[in-house]
């Protein structure tokens, strides 16, 4: 059986202590790393929100003020005020449109 002396066990109890206060003191800077990652992302987040809706305004303050594209008046449709399902069906059908309009010339041009 061992036996320590008084200074032995004072010592050990230090550097202990010395151990759990240099592991909380590592725990704390990396919660304090972690929120400060989190309050730097969303920081970012709104950043590009912010972003994102100044140019949905810009864009949309040029579209108010611009004569109406000849693609949307073909179709009789404003795109300021159509709804979203209508600009998709106006869009397939644009594609659509082009894509025959490119057959058609590469079919002229094998046929001549």
């Amino acid at each position: 059986m061992t036996t320590f002396s008084l200074k032995e066990l004072l010592d050990l109890a230090e550097a202990e202590g010395r151990a759990r206060y240099a592991e909380g003191y590592r725990a704390g800077l990396a919660a304090a790393d972690e929120a400060r990652a989190a309050e730097w992302a969303e920081e970012q987040a709104e950043t590009l929100d912010a972003e994102a809706h100044a140019a949905a305004v810009a864009v949309v303050a040029g579209l108010a003020d611009a004569p109406l594209s000849r693609s949307f008046a073909s179709l009789n449709i404003d795109p300021m005020t159509a709804d979203s399902d209508t600009l998709r069906q106006a869009a397939g059908f644009m594609r659509y449109r082009e894509a025959e309009r490119v057959r058609a010339h590469v079919a002229g041009e094998v046929a001549a």
